[in-house]
Protein backbone atom coordinates (compact mmCIF):
# COMPACT_ATOMS: atom_id res chain seq x y z
CA UNK A 1 0.00 0.00 0.00
CA UNK A 2 1.37 3.47 -1.19
CA UNK A 3 0.98 6.44 0.85
CA UNK A 4 2.03 9.87 0.73
CA UNK A 5 2.74 12.03 3.44
CA UNK A 6 2.58 16.03 3.65
CA UNK A 7 4.03 17.95 6.32
CA UNK A 8 3.46 21.93 6.86
CA UNK A 9 6.03 23.66 8.26
CA UNK A 10 6.48 26.90 10.42
CA UNK A 11 2.51 27.72 9.76
CA UNK A 12 1.69 30.59 11.49
CA UNK A 13 -2.24 30.87 12.76
CA UNK A 14 -4.73 30.72 10.07
CA UNK A 15 -7.08 33.67 11.53
CA UNK A 16 -6.67 36.19 8.48
CA UNK A 17 -8.05 35.68 4.90
CA UNK A 18 -5.91 34.90 2.10
CA UNK A 19 -6.17 33.62 -1.75
CA UNK A 20 -3.14 31.92 -3.10
CA UNK A 21 -2.21 31.41 -6.67
CA UNK A 22 -1.20 27.93 -8.02
CA UNK A 23 2.54 28.21 -8.99
CA UNK A 24 3.26 26.07 -12.41
CA UNK A 25 3.59 22.77 -13.64
CA UNK A 26 7.49 23.75 -13.06
CA UNK A 27 6.92 23.55 -9.40
CA UNK A 28 6.76 19.96 -9.24
CA UNK A 29 10.02 17.97 -8.39
CA UNK A 30 11.41 15.05 -10.10
CA UNK A 31 14.06 12.59 -9.93
CA UNK A 32 16.31 15.01 -11.36
CA UNK A 33 19.81 16.79 -10.59
CA UNK A 34 20.07 19.66 -7.88
CA UNK A 35 20.39 22.06 -10.97
CA UNK A 36 17.13 20.97 -13.03
CA UNK A 37 14.95 21.24 -9.56
CA UNK A 38 16.52 24.73 -8.77
CA UNK A 39 15.64 25.68 -12.11
CA UNK A 40 11.81 25.04 -11.98
CA UNK A 41 11.66 26.12 -8.41
CA UNK A 42 13.36 29.55 -9.99
CA UNK A 43 11.02 29.61 -12.88
CA UNK A 44 7.81 29.12 -10.28
CA UNK A 45 8.61 31.15 -8.19
CA UNK A 46 9.71 34.86 -10.88
CA UNK A 47 6.72 33.54 -12.77
CA UNK A 48 4.42 33.68 -9.54
CA UNK A 49 5.98 36.93 -7.99
CA UNK A 50 6.08 39.05 -11.36
CA UNK A 51 3.24 37.41 -13.29
CA UNK A 52 5.51 37.02 -16.62
CA UNK A 53 7.51 33.95 -17.92
CA UNK A 54 10.94 33.60 -16.49
CA UNK A 55 13.81 32.26 -18.52
CA UNK A 56 16.22 33.18 -15.35
CA UNK A 57 17.35 30.94 -12.27
CA UNK A 58 18.32 31.89 -8.92
CA UNK A 59 21.92 30.21 -7.93
CA UNK A 60 20.84 28.44 -4.74
CA UNK A 61 18.20 26.76 -3.00
CA UNK A 62 19.08 29.25 -0.36
CA UNK A 63 18.54 32.77 -2.59
CA UNK A 64 15.12 30.98 -4.31
CA UNK A 65 13.62 30.29 -0.62
CA UNK A 66 15.22 33.97 0.91
CA UNK A 67 13.25 34.97 -1.56
CA UNK A 68 10.08 33.78 -1.14
CA UNK A 69 10.37 33.80 2.61
CA UNK A 70 10.70 37.98 1.49
CA UNK A 71 7.49 37.62 -0.71
CA UNK A 72 5.42 36.31 2.16
CA UNK A 73 5.96 39.49 4.95
CA UNK A 74 3.81 41.00 2.90
CA UNK A 75 1.35 38.52 2.05
CA UNK A 76 0.66 34.70 2.94
CA UNK A 77 2.23 32.59 0.41
CA UNK A 78 1.70 28.80 0.19
CA UNK A 79 4.51 26.67 -1.18
CA UNK A 80 4.07 23.14 -1.73
CA UNK A 81 7.32 21.19 -2.61
CA UNK A 82 5.91 18.07 -4.03
CA UNK A 83 7.84 14.96 -3.86
CA UNK A 84 10.29 16.92 -1.56
CA UNK A 85 12.94 13.45 -1.05
CA UNK A 86 13.60 13.82 -4.57
CA UNK A 87 14.87 17.39 -4.25
CA UNK A 88 16.13 17.15 -0.76
CA UNK A 89 18.21 14.10 -2.30
CA UNK A 90 19.66 15.98 -5.15
CA UNK A 91 20.53 18.62 -2.69
CA UNK A 92 22.04 17.43 0.60
CA UNK A 93 21.71 20.82 2.14
CA UNK A 94 18.32 21.81 1.30
CA UNK A 95 17.30 20.82 4.62
CA UNK A 96 19.54 22.89 6.83
CA UNK A 97 18.78 25.51 4.48
CA UNK A 98 14.96 25.42 5.33
CA UNK A 99 15.96 24.87 8.65
CA UNK A 100 17.76 27.79 8.76
CA UNK A 101 15.86 30.20 6.98
CA UNK A 102 12.19 29.21 8.90
CA UNK A 103 14.07 29.66 12.05
CA UNK A 104 15.56 33.31 11.17
CA UNK A 105 11.94 34.44 9.85
CA UNK A 106 9.48 32.41 12.16
CA UNK A 107 8.01 35.87 13.49
CA UNK A 108 7.78 37.74 10.14
CA UNK A 109 6.90 35.47 7.27
CA UNK A 110 3.35 34.53 6.46
CA UNK A 111 4.57 31.50 4.69
CA UNK A 112 3.26 28.11 4.58
CA UNK A 113 5.47 25.73 3.07
CA UNK A 114 4.28 22.16 2.48
CA UNK A 115 5.99 19.30 1.73
CA UNK A 116 5.11 16.39 0.57
CA UNK A 117 7.09 12.92 -0.62
CA UNK A 118 5.11 9.29 -1.38
CA UNK A 119 8.66 7.87 0.26
CA UNK A 120 7.44 7.54 4.10
CA UNK A 121 10.87 6.56 5.48
CA UNK A 122 12.33 9.99 3.83
CA UNK A 123 10.16 11.65 5.61
CA UNK A 124 9.73 9.92 8.61
CA UNK A 125 13.67 9.88 8.95
CA UNK A 126 14.87 13.11 7.59
CA UNK A 127 11.84 15.14 8.17
CA UNK A 128 10.45 14.27 11.83
CA UNK A 129 13.27 12.28 13.14
CA UNK A 130 14.73 13.75 16.16
CA UNK A 131 18.14 13.89 14.65
CA UNK A 132 16.67 15.79 11.16
CA UNK A 133 17.69 18.95 10.71
CA UNK A 134 13.72 19.74 10.40
CA UNK A 135 12.83 18.20 13.79
CA UNK A 136 10.26 20.41 15.65
CA UNK A 137 9.50 22.84 12.80
CA UNK A 138 6.49 20.39 11.62
CA UNK A 139 3.07 21.82 12.59
CA UNK A 140 1.30 19.59 11.12
CA UNK A 141 1.24 16.02 9.45
CA UNK A 142 -1.32 14.27 6.94
CA UNK A 143 -1.45 10.85 5.91
CA UNK A 144 -2.68 9.68 2.48
CA UNK A 145 -4.35 7.03 1.72
CA UNK A 146 -5.75 5.71 -1.71
CA UNK A 147 -8.42 6.07 -2.41
CA UNK A 148 -11.09 2.67 -1.37
CA UNK A 149 -13.29 1.83 -4.49
CA UNK A 150 -16.07 4.36 -3.36
CA UNK A 151 -14.12 7.46 -3.23
CA UNK A 152 -12.52 6.29 -6.56
CA UNK A 153 -16.26 6.08 -8.22
CA UNK A 154 -17.26 9.59 -6.87
CA UNK A 155 -13.84 11.19 -8.30
CA UNK A 156 -14.75 9.63 -11.95
CA UNK A 157 -18.73 9.87 -11.63
CA UNK A 158 -18.57 11.09 -14.79
CA UNK A 159 -17.42 7.72 -16.13
CA UNK A 160 -19.77 5.00 -16.48
CA UNK A 161 -20.30 1.69 -13.67
CA UNK A 162 -17.97 -0.40 -15.70
CA UNK A 163 -15.11 2.25 -16.46
CA UNK A 164 -15.22 3.25 -13.18
CA UNK A 165 -14.61 -0.55 -11.83
CA UNK A 166 -11.75 -0.59 -14.69
CA UNK A 167 -10.52 3.04 -13.60
CA UNK A 168 -9.78 1.44 -9.85
CA UNK A 169 -8.93 -1.65 -10.90
CA UNK A 170 -5.87 0.04 -13.08
CA UNK A 171 -5.15 3.15 -10.76
CA UNK A 172 -5.73 0.43 -7.14
CA UNK A 173 -6.75 3.97 -5.41
CA UNK A 174 -3.44 5.95 -6.42
CA UNK A 175 -4.49 9.94 -5.60
CA UNK A 176 -1.35 10.26 -7.29
CA UNK A 177 -2.19 8.42 -10.60
CA UNK A 178 -6.07 9.44 -10.52
CA UNK A 179 -5.43 13.23 -10.17
CA UNK A 180 -1.91 13.61 -11.94
CA UNK A 181 -3.43 16.34 -14.01
CA UNK A 182 -4.34 18.80 -10.69
CA UNK A 183 -1.67 17.83 -8.32
CA UNK A 184 0.57 20.92 -7.56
Amino acid sequence: MQHTDMYNLNQPEMDDTFSTQPLNDNARSTESTAKQNLENLSKSILEYASGIEADTSFLSFQAALEYVFKLAERERVILVIDEYPYVARSSKSLASTLKLLIDKNKDTSKLMLILCGSSMSHMEDQVLAYKAPLYGRCTAQMKLLPFDFEETCRYFSHFKGEDKALAYGIVGGLRNTCCKSTTV
